[in-house]
């Protein structure tokens, strides 16, 4: 398996968990701290692999081109393809559907209220384009520890989070790092008729991120959520459970907490 992105936020809890559990194969490709030195342009490294796992991707910061996610996918789908692969991982986000409180299932017709999910919608369109290798895109709720509530937990003291008319704070679809490892091995492993090409990934409910906080022994601190703040974001796991079951970790504030810890120093 070779694995883009591995040096990324994400990417390097991924391998760690990755090398930790002493798992199949793994072979980074990137500019720098990879194990083979490729970016794309350039000649075709002489590697082998079953799959590619897509970890890379441009998120939202100044200066930014999100634009570049869909080059980004087709040079995926190109190294795949020259490297003997049959199926290729993309990282998508949550972020490509209307927010809303009830479950958002992969048949939903994308509608992105920001530049960051338009630009994912557009590189879920670029995987898709191309017939082969198969592409997976996974619609990734929040990561514990790499979103902006576990950068609070990293900085220490009270968390900060707006209450909603409800009296309840936001909740979001979480994936527990490990949880997406094994969700990762299972879509490399599974026969390719059971491939998805769209996946949403998280726990099987949302969770709330007072709750997290609590679980990390930090005090919580009450705003008036403003006027468009969105209280729920849930994704539907069910294609997901039926193919690999339910992600553990993922649903539960203490097990998020744990997982962040066990991999935060990657």
């Amino acid at each position: 398996m070779v694995v883009l992105g591995g040096s990324g936020k994400v990417g390097r809890r991924v391998m760690a968990c990755w090398r930790g559990r002493d798992a199949r194969s793994v072979i980074t490709l990137g500019r720098s701290g990879a194990e083979v030195t490729w970016a794309p342009g350039d000649p075709v490294p002489d590697v082998r692999a079953d799959a590619v796992v897509a970890l890379w991707g441009v998120v939202p910061r100044p200066g930014r081109d999100l634009s570049q996610n869909a080059a980004l996918a087709r040079a995926a789908m190109d190294l795949g393809a020259a490297l003997g692969a049959d199926r290729v991982l993309h990282c998508s986000t949550g972020a490509v559907y209307a927010p809303g409180a009830t479950g958002l299932t992969e048949d939903a017709v994308p509608d992105p209220r920001n530049p960051y999910g338009a630009a994912k919608v557009e590189m879920e369109r670029a995987a898709a384009a191309i017939p082969a290798p198969a592409s997976c895109c996974l619609r990734i709720g929040n990561v514990a520890g790499c979103d902006s509530l576990f950068a609070s937990l990293e900085r220490g003291g009270t968390v900060t989070l707006d209450r909603f008319a409800d009296g309840r704070g936001p909740r979001r679809s979480y994936v527990a790092v490990s949880d997406l490892c094994a969700l990762l091995d299972r879509l490399v492993a599974c026969d390719l008729s059971e491939l998805p090409a769209l996946l949403n990934v998280g726990g099987a409910q949302a969770v709330g991120m007072d709750a997290i906080a609590r679980a990390a022994g930090r005090d919580v601190a009450w705003t008036e959520a403003p006027a468009g703040a969105v209280p729920e974001v849930w994704l539907d796991t069910t294609r997901l459970e039926a193919l690999a079951g339910t992600l553990g970790s993922s649903g539960d504030p203490a097990a998020l907490v744990a997982d962040w810890q066990a991999w935060r120093a990657a």
